[in-house]
């Protein structure tokens, strides 16, 4: 899978901003489906200066067991911490379709038709969702405008699991404690899929 992503976040009150533009992939190379006991993986990401590849075994559960990067070896929470930057915007993908009912459920988001996407070798139906026009709620900690916002999601054929191929989200969030709102505007999207 590999995904591509731009933003940019600024904080008014104190005159920050950020903006970022990323490619991340990863590839399975062996897993408990190939008779294996535990998935190996290989991420590379080019967000963080240098850019870093590295491979990780993970145990069915999820667990991370070992990160080898840059000629060294970690295990444990050392291991935890090291995957958890090369696997950085995966999680993203995975939760947004798994929490996707609470997206569709925020004021304004409704169905805005399905098609069909390549990404890369695999094919999929997909259904659109998003806003017509700004909307804006309180989440319980602060109000979220948004004036776009818009998500894309499948599931690639032979597989169960929602995938947000697309998320573009510009608004502004509003703190209720009244500390400084802050704009955003990104976008996230899956640019190629290979079914294992």
């Amino acid at each position: 899978m590999s995904i591509h992503a731009t933003g940019y976040f600024e904080n008014s009150t104190v005159g920050t901003n950020f903006t970022y533009t990323y490619d991340s992939s990863y590839k399975v190379i062996y897993s408990p489906k190939t008779g294996s006991s535990q998935f190996k993986a290989n991420f590379t990401q080019n967000y963080s200066n240098p850019p870093q590849t590295g491979l990780i075994w993970i145990q069915p559960d999820g667990t991370i067991t070992a990160v080898y990067e840059s000629g060294t070896n970690a295990t444990g929470s050392t291991a935890s911490d090291e995957a958890g930057l090369l696997t950085l915007p995966f999680p993203n993908i995975y939760y947004y379709g798994v929490d996707l009912q609470g997206y569709l459920g925020e004021p304004g988001v409704h169905e805005l038709g399905q098609a069909n996407v390549n990404l890369g070798p695999t094919s999929l139906s997909v259904t659109n969702y998003g806003i017509s026009s700004p909307t804006a709620f309180c989440n319980g900690s602060g109000t979220i405008a948004n004036s776009d916002f818009h998500l894309q999601v499948g599931t690639v054929p032979g597989t169960t699991l929602p995938l947000v191929t697309v998320w573009s989200q510009t608004g502004t969030f509003t703190p209720l404690s009244g500390k400084s709102a802050l704009y955003s505007s990104f976008t996230e999207m899956v640019t190629s899929v290979t079914k294992a």
